[in-house]
């Protein structure tokens, strides 16, 4: 699965510590898995 535990603790971190927006976070992760566009 590409949605692993170490893959949602990068994306919660860029959330917490770097103060992005989840949404934004959880786009373009999908963007770069090719899922969207």
């Amino acid at each position: 699965p590409s949605l692993d535990e170490k893959t949602l603790q990068q994306l919660n971190a860029s959330i917490a510590v770097e103060g992005l927006d989840a949404k934004k976070v959880a786009a373009d992760y999908l963007k770069q898995k090719g899922w969207t566009k």
